[in-house]
């Protein structure tokens, strides 16, 4: 099997160290997948022929397993209980405008939208599935009661709401406020 022939040298002197290419990396890599392509050596006999050794690429579905793994920690509130949760009849005492104060939630790091989507659909009994544009219309709303029979705003407040018990937060201002 024969190696891949060197680049030329523009000089006479072999081995010298101060050899100057006619080709640059890029061009030496094509020749290379080229040389690999048409079957004349496998990877692993280049790697052997070179004494190099190949770099093995992290899979990337670990850095997204463990993505979602902290995120699913985060947004975990499965051990909380409110009034109401059985039969989605929790009372709100937030405005859709405080709500969408809450959109600040998803720039954190390890929130997904999508994964926000889930735990917030977990509010509902019946299985159902909330999609990304009722959020999006719900956050392009403006006004204290727009948007309030949205399934993301009574969604948001329960999630909310559990995440502050959780947390151990004590009640807004507002949400004093709205109680009396």
């Amino acid at each position: 099997m024969p190696a891949p022939a060197p680049a030329a040298s523009t000089t006479g002197d072999e081995g010298d160290g101060n050899d100057i290419f006619s080709q640059n990396c890029d061009q030496v890599r094509r020749e290379i997948r080229a040389f690999l392509g048409a079957g004349e050596m496998k990877i692993g006999e280049l790697h052997k022929t070179l004494g190099t050794e190949g770099i093995k690429v992290p899979k990337k579905k670990v850095k997204k397993k463990v993505k979602k793994e902290e995120e699913a920690k985060k947004n975990d509130v499965s051990g909380i209980q409110l009034d109401g949760d059985a039969d989605v009849s929790v009372p709100v005492y937030d405005s859709c405008d405080e709500i969408r104060k809450s959109s600040a939630y998803l720039r954190e790091p390890h929130v997904t939208q999508a994964g926000f989507l889930r735990e917030i659909a977990k509010t509902y009994t019946d299985g159902r599935k909330i999609q990304s544009k009722v959020l999006d219309d719900i956050l392009s709303k403006k006004g204290a009661s727009a948007g309030n029979t949205s399934a993301v705003f009574y969604g948001s407040y329960v999630f909310f709401e559990k995440m502050r018990i959780r947390d151990g937060k004590p009640k807004s201002k507002h949400r004093q406020e709205m109680e009396t």
